[in-house]
């Protein structure tokens, strides 16, 4: 199917077909920050390679400590977390949710949860229930960068 058939479609994800049917295509886009935390490889692997494969440039982290000494070395680069709600270390991705929600407000999260969490997590914060698809990752991911470009704006 042609990408002109889908102008509906987030933008990101026509951007990631568009190259997928013509590698030699460059993005004319800027390159937004994203975190990946995640324990399995396999989650956190495949987020990043989805991630990079939409013109996103990708840390991956391993553990909720290393991500906040990330944001605390690059967090005003950072325009999205996406962090596993199991996660090595002493915090997993609620604990995690809840601190960059104090520390860095203005950073949206996706957290790939297995459950619904005790507390209440930060306004910034989108649940994406396991196991997550990947479009579903693609389309969040686009309407957290889309929503915090707005809210800066």
């Amino acid at each position: 199917m042609p990408v002109t058939a889908c102008e509906d479609w987030p933008q990101p994800l026509l951007e990631l077909l568009a190259r997928l049917e013509d590698p030699e295509t460059e993005a004319v886009t800027e390159q937004p920050l994203v975190v990946v935390v995640g324990r399995c490889p396999t989650m956190a692997e495949q987020a990043a390679t989805l991630l990079r494969a939409s013109t996103l440039d990708v840390v991956c982290c391993d553990t909720a400590e290393e991500a906040v000494g990330v944001m605390k070395h690059r967090g005003g680069e950072v325009a999205l977390v996406v962090a596993d709600q199991r996660l090595d270390g002493a915090m997993d991705g609620f604990a995690l949710a809840r601190a960059l929600g104090l520390l860095w407000p203005g950073v949206p999260v996706i957290l790939a949860t297995e459950r619904t969490p005790r507390e209440p997590l930060p306004i910034a914060v989108t649940q994406l229930d396991k196991p997550w698809l990947p479009l579903s990752l693609l389309v969040e991911m686009h309407r957290a960068l889309a929503d915090s470009h707005h809210a800066v704006n």
